[in-house]
């Protein structure tokens, strides 16, 4: 018999600056964004208080409306935290519900504590079915990896945003659940957006998935895994 030791995750000590320590992955993809001119942008006659209808090839705005407002990011919260799960790991990566990241509301799996799960299948729960514990599993379980807390990992998010210029933006949870400390704007989240489209092809594949289930396995059950993407 033969006793193996699986590599423990490598622990920043309270003095080592994790954020500079990682920020070069963070950098890595990032850009280039084009600068969006609203000041000639048109306006409907309709209801919605806040929007934005821009070209992703040219930066031109064709609509827009109080696209500076401050408002809550909702469910673009999980681009941002699935561009950090990326910049930190691997598709293959195994992370593990836990009785905080399963305790959500919906939209959720319902992931079970003690299952483990590729990131790539945690990503298209959070993208195409906008789950709320695979987000949250998605950022407890990259913070475990790299030796981190989970409020570790929102300021990884949080630097990430200011890497983008994300300049009146700030996020308090992975998921996006409405909190008086999680604000961006809609031109931020342009910003989030072209990013997503430009350098993250692993999540333009996840928003693209459809009825590709997730079959069960010696680490998790079944799931179906809809897609909410309606465009």
């Amino acid at each position: 018999s033969a006793l193996i030791f699986w590599p423990k995750p490598k622990l920043f000590s309270p003095l080592t600056n994790y954020s500079q320590v990682l920020e070069p992955k963070l950098q890595a993809k990032v850009g280039p964004l084009l600068p969006l001119d609203i000041s000639t942008a048109k306006k409907l006659n309709v209801k919605a208080r806040n929007y934005l209808v821009f070209n992703l090839d040219s930066g031109k705005v064709y609509l827009a409306n109080q696209a500076a407002d401050k408002i809550s990011p909702a469910s673009f919260t999980k681009l941002l935290t699935v561009q950090v799960a990326l910049d930190l790991s691997s598709l293959d990566q195994l992370l593990t519900a836990t009785e905080t990241s399963v305790d959500k509301v919906p939209t959720t799996l319902g992931l079970k504590v003690g299952e483990q799960f590729k990131l790539s299948d945690l990503l298209r729960a959070a993208i195409a079915t906008s789950a709320n514990d695979a987000a949250a599993t998605i950022a407890e379980g990259i913070a475990t990896q790299n030796g981190l807390s989970p409020s570790d990992f929102i300021a990884l998010m949080n630097q990430k945003a200011d890497l983008l210029a994300m300049k009146d933006s700030h996020f308090a949870n992975p998921d996006g659940l409405d909190d008086e400390a999680q604000y961006s704007t809609l031109l931020d989240i342009a910003k989030l957006i072209q990013n997503t489209v430009k350098n993250y092809p692993e999540i333009m594949a996840a928003a693209a998935s459809d009825r590709e289930d997730l079959a069960e396995s010696s680490t998790h059950g079944f799931y179906y895994i809809s897609n909410w993407n309606g465009l």
